[in-house]
């Protein structure tokens, strides 16, 4: 618990520079005598400077953690220059003046989308949407991202820059790049590592913005699969887009509503080697998760992740909650993470598996291919979402065959009258 000492709007005391918030690179918010008073710690001096130049500021929760506030500091023609998270209690009577983020903008309209009427042909969707909220979300924080997403791409193979497979829209170190670039750090603080992963996944989403919804009856039967023996790798490379979002109705994960997971394919440029990357949609934040893939159970993978966090964040004097984003930093806690992350791998799987049989023969999802323009060759990101029925001729026979047992099974005795 962090605690404060006032004397009118000056902070007296304090034990936040002795507190694990401090230590991971949070900066702390409080409020007294109608003055906001932000503590910095040693890992964001760097962005002090910038701090003095903001005009204005907008202070609104966090689209990552619900225990933090996102600043907004404005200045000049340049809307949104710089966003430092905070570790700060809301105060009940500031509450209604905040500004809405997007992801709680977006959690309005989940209600409804992940309960809503299933098609039998891909629509466009035009209402607004949660994933499409968070990519707003995303471009707002991260003005210069899509443009320096499309220089990275454009200079695949060349200028130094690796060739990496097809199936990878973009590697992560171009995303660690382009957060250094916005904090204007060469190397990023703890409290900004999780947004490589978030902008790493939104960002490949961005470009076809599939939103896969599966049949009622083979959702059930799918996520109830179990899955105890190795993933089968070999089957993530048939993704059906660069990165995919399955709506999750009721899925939770470590304990929050789970409203979707994004999914797509990392390439690692250094080691070369093959991740699978999920963004987990939750009721509490955007978590990013990687797995490493390979000839082992689930379980094992979560492992091999815990341990790669655990020997980066020892190096990198971090705690391993801010290397990978995901709540399973002791031991403990992995079987009861990789249970949550069960049936979001069988629904993944059987999405790559039955790639094919979504849409029809003139319409599916696919990766766009580039345009050539004044600029050079460039990826144009769709308008709207689309949004794909998986398993929907599956799920007819199986309610079929449902209703052809009870018909059988109904029958009435004569001598009784019951069934």
């Amino acid at each position: 618990m962090i605690s404060i000492g006032n004397e009118g709007d000056d902070i007296k005391s304090t034990n936040y520079w002795a507190t694990e918030h401090m230590s991971v690179g949070l900066c702390y918010l409080s409020g007294n005598a109608g003055t906001w008073r932000l503590l910095v710690p040693e890992a964001c001096e760097g962005a002090l400077r910038e701090m003095r130049t903001g005009k204005s500021a907008t202070i609104e929760p966090s689209l990552h953690d619900p225990r933090c506030w996102d600043r907004v500091r404005r200045r000049h023609s340049n809307p949104i220059f710089n966003r430092h998270r905070q570790a700060a209690e809301r105060p009940p009577d500031v509450r209604r003046a905040l500004p809405t983020g997007g992801l709680d903008r977006a959690r309005q309209s989940a209600r409804s989308a992940v309960h809503g009427a299933h098609m039998s042909q891909p629509q466009s969707t035009k209402r607004p949407c949660r994933p499409r909220d968070h990519v707003t979300a995303a471009g707002l924080l991260y003005p210069q991202a899509w443009p320096r997403i499309d220089e990275f791409r454009a200079g695949r193979g060349v200028d130094g820059l690796p060739q990496w497979p097809d199936w990878c829209f973009l590697p992560m170190a171009a995303y660690y790049a382009i957060v250094c670039a916005d904090a204007g750090l060469a190397t990023l603080p703890p409290h900004l590592v999780g947004d490589v992963g978030r902008l790493a996944a939104l960002g490949a989403w961005r470009v076809t913005q599939g939103i896969y919804r599966f049949d009622p009856a083979v959702y059930d039967a799918v996520r109830e699969t179990p899955l105890d023996r190795a993933i089968p790798c070999d089957v993530l490379y048939h993704l059906p887009e660069w990165c995919v979002y399955i709506d999750t109705p009721g899925l939770t994960c470590a304990g929050s509503t789970l409203h979707g997971v994004f999914a797509h394919l990392e390439w690692d440029a250094n080691t070369q080697r093959t991740e699978l990357r999920l963004l987990l949609d939750s009721e509490q934040a955007l978590v990013p998760l990687s797995l490493h893939l390979g000839v082992w159970p689930l379980a094992e993978a979560l492992d091999r992740v815990r341990q790669e966090a655990l020997r980066i964040s020892g190096a990198a004097n971090m705690s391993p909650l801010q290397v990978n984003g995901a709540a399973f930093a002791q031991p403990g806690a992995l079987d009861e993470f990789a249970a949550g992350l069960q049936p979001i791998m069988s629904l993944l799987l059987y999405l790559c598996s039955q790639a094919g049989e979504i849409g029809d023969d003139q319409y599916q999802p696919r990766n766009p291919t580039p345009k050539r323009t004044k600029r050079g060759w460039r990826l144009f990101a769709v308008d709207q979402p689309t949004t794909w029925e998986v398993g929907v001729r599956l799920g007819a026979a199986l309610r079929g065959a449902y209703q052809a047992h009870r018909k059988d099974s109904c029958v009435v005795r004569r001598e009784t009258g019951k069934e």
